[in-house]
């Protein structure tokens, strides 16, 4: 019994630290391709850090007769518990990922991803085509983008809707939302803008990349119901980057940050 107890010590100890060695290679590799700037993209070094230090540690104190079974168990019940949120939450992003709305629906919204001073970053670049080629396809959907802007940029639902119009999309079919600064309220600004301007806007299609659906529709469920009677759709976008896994985990916290927020 005792050994086995050691065997597992051991093992455990050896996996913090290559699932620490990885974490702090992705945040290395991302930041070299994409920017360390990314949004909460330290959460890869702070994680690696934690856990590598923590094996190291605890690999040299069980050497040295030092107990360090509290500790064990507390890291493993705190990395058990994010992975099973991964596991169960994870499975939901990922079943929306590949979405597409049926053809024909009354309303797109176009949710706003970063702008670098006039031209759209590569996740809101891919959104704006997914839109594009929708509309092109189906003339009756009008459109909304949605988005607000920071120092020395356009706001976001400018850039959507000047990217549209070089696709061939007549401006008139674009409503501007430019208020909102997070994903609930571009749904829930440009939700009260479509219930107030058209009385017949029944179906409704949240464009955006593919690992932001699943939130993004949980939250345009939720939402619509304070402003009228909706069918909901995902239009996912594609998203090719090596910040796919980043943004993918940040999803999964997104959605139970939703939950806790009753926006979703």
């Amino acid at each position: 019994m005792l050994k086995n107890r050691q065997d597992f010590a051991k093992a455990f100890d050896i996996y913090a630290v290559v699932l620490g060695v990885l974490s702090i290679g992705y945040y290395l590799t991302c930041g070299i391709v994409a920017g360390f700037s990314v949004n909460v993209l330290f959460i890869w070094l702070i994680g690696g850090l934690m856990l590598t230090v923590y094996g190291v540690a605890a690999m040299i104190l069980r050497r040295n007769g030092v107990a360090v079974r509290i500790f064990r168990i507390a890291t493993a019940c705190l990395v058990g518990a994010v992975q099973l949120v991964f596991l169960v939450v994870g499975g939901f992003v990922v079943s929306k990922i590949g979405s597409k709305a049926p053809e024909d629906v009354d309303a797109l919204i176009v949710l706003g991803a970063k702008v670098n001073g006039t031209e759209p970053s590569y996740a809101l670049e891919e959104r704006i085509v997914s839109a594009a080629d929708y509309l092109l396809e189906n003339p009756g959907t009008i459109c909304v983008a949605t988005g607000g802007h920071g120092s020395g940029e356009i706001s976001e639902a400018e850039c959507i809707a000047r990217g549209l119009e070089r696709r061939g999309i007549d401006r008139s079919r674009v409503i501007i939302e430019d208020k909102s600064t997070d994903t609930a309220q571009n749904i829930g600004y440009a939700l009260s803008l479509l219930s107030e301007k058209y009385d017949d806007v029944k179906t409704i299609a949240v464009v955006t990349n593919n690992f932001h659906v699943c939130r993004a529709m949980l939250v345009t469920e939720k939402l619509s119901k304070a402003v009228g009677e909706f069918s909901i759709y995902g239009e996912a976008a594609d998203y090719d980057s090596i910040l796919f896994w980043h943004y993918f985990i940040r999803e999964c916290f997104g959605v139970v940050c939703e939950k806790i927020r009753g926006t979703a």
